[in-house]
């Protein structure tokens, strides 16, 4: 396939569709962006929560409190500030791993001491916090937060077998499951220390006995205090990713969202890939490429909102389902928003079920309003969606998609002339 065929398109309509000016497009390729770490971590806990809320049918913030009764008791054990940082972004991300593993649907909603017996979590938890490069490498951490001091754990691993973040956040995460919602302060603390010696090691659970003398300890649990409980006492240390540097991470975030459904296994991927070969096509420059692939890596990030009973039912979605499936692009924009991200890739993601003739959704953007990036995201994600297999049909073929994309064209639903680019693209 000979991707020139596609750079003569004519560069007047990409300019005359876009909502930047001139300026805005050539700092793109100068200006170097930034994100920083603490606000990808706390975006990653807040999509967590709808997926807690997917399988346990509650919002709990688990992740949170687990991170903030580990950082703690870490501070109490003698942690350094890097360490300490290192301990709370483990824990805010230690049950990751639940994105990936599914529940049959018959199991939804099911009791979290059950998810949390099931190793499958540990191990796809250890293998995506492993691929997240900027956090400090830890062997086993996540693997092996189920693990206690006799062995009772999901491996069998005892006392120093088992890594020493691995057992203060197997403690925080035991405290907030089964501990904190159960007693009063006095009451926790005298449980925990039952287990003392037994379940975790004796110098941790003095740590936490001394982190939650205070009354503000127990307040800062609280779900409406939390967050902010977090913010103000994790360590101000953070790390600043370039976007080159976080592609890698968004590359991370689209397989766990592909990975919610078999029915979107390579969703994502196959988007992004065929953005990239319209970015190349288009002559954009390397960091307009860049944030092009971002977007279409991310664009579908909201979907983690929405339970997998709603993405694999076979049956026509009622009007409920339905509203919430359209739910998502707000989710991928506050999402990104929280990363930090630049505006222009966040609306490039946020668009893509606009229409030109404003019948689509979140906003009901009418042509004037879709720039050309903001086009081909709309055109390419209907594109893979045809040529995937879904609960209620078979995968079309290139041809079928294509009919039906060029139908969409004629009622002014998309652009013809990215139709067109696809076709020689694809062909």
């Amino acid at each position: 396939m000979d991707i020139q065929l596609c750079i003569d398109y004519d560069i007047k309509k990409v300019s005359h569709h876009s909502l930047f000016s001139l300026e805005e497009v050539q700092h793109m390729e100068t200006a170097e962006q930034s994100l920083s770490l603490r606000r990808i971590l706390f975006s990653l806990v807040s999509l967590l929560d709808f997926t807690e809320q997917d399988i346990l049918s509650s919002i709990t913030h688990h992740g949170r409190r687990t991170a903030y009764t580990a950082l703690h008791t870490g501070r109490k054990l003698g942690l350094n500030e890097q360490e300490l940082f290192d301990l709370t972004a483990y824990s805010l991300l230690h049950d990751i791993g639940i994105i990936e593993h599914q529940y049959p649907p018959s199991n939804m909603q099911t009791d979290r001491l059950v998810l949390e017996r099931d190793p499958n979590h540990c191990e796809s938890g250890q293998r995506i916090l492993s691929s997240f490069y900027f956090l400090t490498p830890l062997d086993h951490v996540i693997l092996y937060h189920h693990e206690y001091e006799d062995g009772s754990g999901i491996y069998g691993k005892k006392g120093d077998e088992i890594p020493l973040f691995s057992r203060i956040i197997a403690m925080a995460d035991y405290l907030d499951t089964r501990l904190y919602r159960k007693g009063t302060p006095g009451e926790v603390r005298n449980s925990v220390s039952e287990l003392a010696g037994v379940t975790f090691p004796k110098q941790i659970v003095s740590a936490f006995i001394a982190a939650s003398e205070t009354e503000t300890f127990w307040e800062d649990l609280m779900p409406e205090n939390i967050t902010y409980a977090l913010e103000r006492t994790m360590p101000r240390l953070d790390t600043q990713l370039s976007l080159k540097e976080f592609i890698r991470t968004a590359e991370t975030i689209s397989a766990m969202v592909d990975g919610k459904s078999p029915f979107t296994s390579t969703h994502i991927s196959g988007i992004a890939s065929r953005a990239l070969q319209f970015a190349e096509a288009s002559g954009f420059s390397q960091e307009h490429s860049r944030m092009f692939y971002i977007a279409a890596l991310l664009h579908d990030v909201g979907k983690l909102i929405i339970p997998n009973r709603i993405l694999e039912k076979e049956a026509p979605l009622n009007e409920e389902e339905f509203i919430l499936i359209r739910r998502h692009p707000y989710y991928t924009e506050k999402a990104m928003h929280q990363m930090g991200l630049d505006p222009k890739i966040i609306a490039w993601a946020r668009n893509h079920h606009e229409r030109l003739d404003g019948s689509g959704y979140p906003n009901g953007l009418s042509s004037v309003e879709l720039d050309f990036e903001s086009r081909v995201i709309a055109v390419l994600d209907i594109y893979q969606s045809l040529i995937e297999d879904r609960p209620y049909r078979k995968a079309l073929s290139h041809a079928e998609a294509v009919e039906i994309l060029k139908d969409l064209g004629a009622q002014q639903k998309i652009d013809r002339d990215i139709i067109g680019m696809l076709e020689k693209l694809m062909g």
